[in-house]
């Protein structure tokens, strides 16, 4: 059985997305064109992350150090990291420039994961893990989750269409939370395979 989590100010997020729920399915098209769903990734443990320009340093530093603890101690396990970009504050004219460097900054974040996950022995090949950022031009995608601002940063952790965990920045101990959130997927993948 699947433990359910919902940490963090739980008032601001969408119903339907709180812990238990089916998680809302959402297609999109990430900073280098690529169209995906998230019912592409079902097999997988889908972690949603939500960021502007004031969060999105702390949500990679805190990425690093939880997604790294949770794909070395689940080396079975694939990961989809489906990560928006709240940039609509970010005038028109401007779009295209902010575009170029947020490739540059994801291409340069990319590679620092790549080399602290490698120093860990973990290796992120495309099969482990996939990657995506979105720019959240218009803010769809926050109004959907129910986010007014992601001065703080969100993380929805989703498998097999559910919400199993919703953790806010600032929540105590999120790093834990999320462990606990992925050792419960893999718990609940060794139960149903028996």
């Amino acid at each position: 059985m699947l433990l359910m989590f919902n940490y963090g100010a739980g008032s601001a997020v969408a119903e339907t997305m709180a812990a238990g729920h089916r998680a809302t399915p959402m297609t999109f098209t990430d900073i280098d064109g690529r169209s995906a769903n998230t019912n592409d990734y079902s097999d997988r443990v889908q972690v949603w992350t939500f960021g502007d320009y004031r969060s999105s340093g702390r949500l990679m530093e805190w990425m690093e150090t939880a997604g790294l603890q949770a794909m070395s101690k689940h080396p079975n396990l694939r990961f989809s990291f489906l990560n928006f970009a709240d940039v609509s504050k970010v005038p028109a004219l401007f779009r295209p420039m902010s575009i170029e460097i947020m490739r540059h900054m994801n291409e340069s974040a990319k590679e620092d994961l790549e080399e602290a996950y490698a120093k860990q022995g973990v290796e992120l090949t495309p099969d482990r893990a996939k990657f995506h950022l979105t720019a959240d031009w218009e803010g769809d995608f926050l109004k959907l989750f129910g986010i007014a601002h992601a001065k703080q940063y969100h993380c929805w952790v989703v498998h097999d269409g559910r919400v199993i965990a919703h953790l806010v920045e600032g929540s105590p101990d999120i790093t834990s939370r999320f462990s606990a959130a992925i050792a419960s997927i893999e718990q609940d993948r060794a139960l149903n395979s028996h």
